[in-house]
């Protein structure tokens, strides 16, 4: 299973109430053209979900019944995000040390772990499950800020366009004035 959540966040499951609507929308569409469409409208959802309404967002974690009771299999949830973290694995790298610290209960329960969350007892791996869904939602608050400064720096980088007279050769090479050529 793959998650969204590190491409809107650095770069999930979309909220339970928006799957039924999403799939009813498009329930008509081939199979294939669902495979690119919904996960491209669960990230929008994602993303949405993150601007609007930071603390709304939960990750969805799988449900299975082990020995009659019901377990949350946050395992592959984590799993996925990580695969979306080593997408940009070196912008990841280069962020700041906090960014270590807020993936580290998501880290926790995946095989780079060697699934250490499984080691703890039942309270200490709820701990950390319980701060996946903040952390997630501050490294997103980080990566918006992050895209901030760099659209600033790249605004200001850009060299002002070159104008061109009407009376001037066109730019397109055509050897006519812009005002006979693409001016029209």
């Amino acid at each position: 299973m793959f998650s969204f959540n590190p491409l809107v966040a650095g770069s999930s499951p979309a909220r339970p109430t928006n799957f039924s609507t999403t799939y009813h929308r498009y329930r008509r569409c081939s199979r294939a053209h669902l495979g690119c469409l919904l996960p491209k409208t669960f990230c929008r959802d994602i993303a949405e979900t993150l601007i609007e309404e930071p603390e709304a967002f939960e990750p969805m974690y799988l449900e299975h019944v082990w020995k009659g009771k019901a377990v949350l299999v946050v395992d592959e949830w984590c799993e996925g995000y990580m695969r979306g973290v080593g997408l940009a694995a070196d912008e990841w790298r280069a962020g700041t040390p906090e960014i270590a610290d807020l993936l580290a209960p998501i880290r926790a329960f995946t095989a780079a772990t060697d699934w250490q969350a499984h080691e703890l007892s039942e309270p200490q791996a709820a701990k950390l499950r319980d701060a996946i869904a903040p952390n997630v939602r501050a490294l997103h608050t980080y990566w918006l800020a992050r895209r901030a400064k760099e659209t600033q720096s790249l605004a200001q980088q850009a060299r002002p366009s070159l104008r061109v007279g009407r009376n001037e050769p066109c730019p397109c090479g055509s050897g006519k004035k812009y005002k006979k050529c693409c001016l029209q």
